[in-house]
């Protein structure tokens, strides 16, 4: 995943390619993807790619990131919230709201990067 979010990323490689190739993992990850590759994928591609992809898949890929936030299994979270945070501009504006209230949820938690990740992003 990180070799292709080096080579998608390259001011070489077209953006409109680098969107077709984003979509088609985002939506393999929405329907097959575990957290570990979710993560990966959020910490590999950037923000700009990320925010180009197809609205409606963004909603769904988020709304699941967000569910996993709100579910707050340590070892899902500390995985999940650092390279989320860092995506707030690819965020859908209708999430906003659950955005924050999921992060309100974590910046109290216990998780050893969640938590603090959470905070950070909140402050």
């Amino acid at each position: 995943m990180r070799v292709i979010g080096e080579i998608v990323g390259s001011p070489t490689f077209p953006e409109s390619e680098a969107t077709l190739v984003a979509e088609q993992i985002l939506r393999a990850m929405t329907l097959y993807g575990d957290v570990s590759s979710k993560a990966e994928f959020l910490q590999s591609f950037p923000t700009h790619i990320i925010k180009a992809v197809y609205d409606g898949l963004r909603l769904i890929f988020f709304e699941d990131i967000i569910s996993i936030v709100k579910r707050d299994q340590f070892h899902e979270v500390n995985k999940i919230v650092p390279p989320f945070v860092e995506h707030v501009d690819a965020l859908p504006t209708e999430l906003h709201k659950d955005y924050v209230l999921a992060l309100l949820g974590q910046a109290k938690s216990g998780a050893y990067s969640g938590a603090p990740a959470a905070q950070k992003a909140l402050s």
